[in-house]
């Protein structure tokens, strides 16, 4: 998949001289959180702006609005503005699928969702076209969301098992590789060491210190963690809780971009567990925005208009 190729370039070029992706602020207005992210690679650069109301999915409106502008990054043209929310969907589809195809075993044909979001249906999607996924184990308290994301993705893939559960256990006991994607404050992952033993997982849920979906039981027997951006550092309870229960020390700690330039390097044992967590970067956006323009404007999609 184009994205998945573009994300993976992305992280492998996050340090280049010619590559700026600065701090993004966060602002807490009245139960809501504003992220302000610019990013500049090659000749362009990008700037979102996005909203995470938590109370919206009750109201039946989505979690995340937000829009992408794209710009010339030589005359400072503004190019295209994306809808925000399909946009860093994908990018975060693309993104949990380069960690997948990062550590997964290639063999991997099992697949758990915890979270049956817009973000898990994209991930889902995504992660069926880098493994083999025969069967995917889908746990969400809202049973009619889980229910509609398997009745999803059953017409995506006609040969495919989809199980609704209603227990998190029997997910992870299931599958080879586990996406979490809630806004939980609490772990939604059980705290059982030994269930996690030659699991894949990947966490985009958490943004905020006080948000975790990761129990302390995850990291147990995990070398590394992988992450998309140094800033889960200070952005994610799923990075600072184990660091801070000392879990996780820092120097294992590694960016997945070290991974796909140097898969060698790395070493996991059979029943090791490979966590990947993500936070999310402007670059991400910036890179998947470039293909969707591409792509809109090969095939004549989209409206113009002059600025």
């Amino acid at each position: 998949m184009a994205i998945v190729e573009a994300v993976e370039m992305a992280f492998q070029r996050s340090h280049d001289s010619d590559v700026l992706v600065p701090p993004r602020p966060h602002l807490e207005v009245d139960g809501k959180t504003i992220l302000l992210m610019p990013a500049v690679m090659n000749s362009h650069f990008a700037v979102k702006i996005v909203s995470l109301v938590k109370d919206n999915p009750s109201r039946g409106l989505p979690l995340l609005h937000g829009v992408v502008l794209l710009c010339d990054g030589k005359t400072g043209r503004p190019i295209a503005l994306l809808e925000g929310g399909m946009l860093t969907s994908l990018r975060t589809g693309a993104v949990g699928a380069a960690g997948i195809r990062s550590l997964a075993p290639r063999n991997s044909s099992q697949l758990g969702i915890v979270g049956a979001g817009v973000q898990g249906h994209q991930l889902a999607r995504f992660a069926l076209n880098v493994r083999p996924i025969r069967r995917v184990h889908i746990f969400d308290p809202d049973e009619m969301r889980a229910t509609k994301l398997a009745t999803h993705l059953g017409q995506l893939e006609s040969a495919l098992h989809v199980n609704v559960h209603n227990r998190v256990e029997d997910v992870i006991t299931n599958s080879d590789v586990i996406i979490t994607a809630t806004t939980s404050t609490t772990p939604v992952l059980p705290d059982d060491p030994d269930i996690y033993r030659g699991k894949t997982i990947v966490a985009v849920g958490s943004y905020k210190p006080n948000v975790r979906e990761l129990s302390g039981a995850v990291f147990r027997h995990a070398p590394y963690l992988f992450v998309d951006t140094m800033t889960a550092f200070t952005e994610s309870g799923d990075v600072l809780g184990p660091i801070g229960e000392g879990l996780v020390v820092e120097e294992r700690v590694v960016e997945l971009g070290e991974i796909i330039k140097n898969p060698g390097q790395f070493h996991f044992g059979a029943r090791a567990t490979r966590i990947f967590k993500s936070v999310g970067s402007a670059l991400f956006d910036l890179a998947a925005a470039r293909v969707v323009v591409d792509k809109a404007n090969a095939n004549h999609i989209g409206t113009e208009v002059d600025i």
